[in-house]
């Protein structure tokens, strides 16, 4: 098992076919976590915004991406990293896409880590 850390949507040769492909196999395949939506969504909204989008791969599938973004926002006085699914405050759902729920669930704390440890 691996866990990856991908910074653009265009990473992957293809990678529109990969993310719809990935997402038509998930649990959980919504309209607001398309490749379409996302991608016009971070053209449109994500100046200022990091991307990054962590996957838990093995040597046959993709079993979880993690679409999430960074940004700074002010508490108290104090600049703090602010960690949020991609395009949140503008879709309706936001959430993990999960192809295989055994192997996403033996990984998810890695990925909670990396993504801790980033913000």
């Amino acid at each position: 098992m691996a866990i990856l850390e991908l910074q653009r949507f265009d990473e992957h040769t293809d990678f529109e076919t990969w993310w719809n492909q990935l997402l038509s196999n998930s649990l959980d395949n919504h309209p607001f976590l398309t490749y379409e939506w996302l991608t016009l969504w971070w053209k449109h909204f994500g100046k200022g915004k990091e991307l990054k989008l962590f996957t838990i791969e093995n040597e046959r599938e993709v079993s979880l991406v993690v679409p999430v973004m960074y940004s700074t926002c002010k508490v108290l006085g104090s600049r703090r990293t602010k960690v949020e699914f991609a395009a949140s405050g503008d879709s309706d759902y936001q959430s993990f896409i999960v192809t295989n729920f055994q192997e996403a669930a033996r990984g998810v704390n890695q990925v909670i880590g990396s993504i801790m440890e980033d913000s």
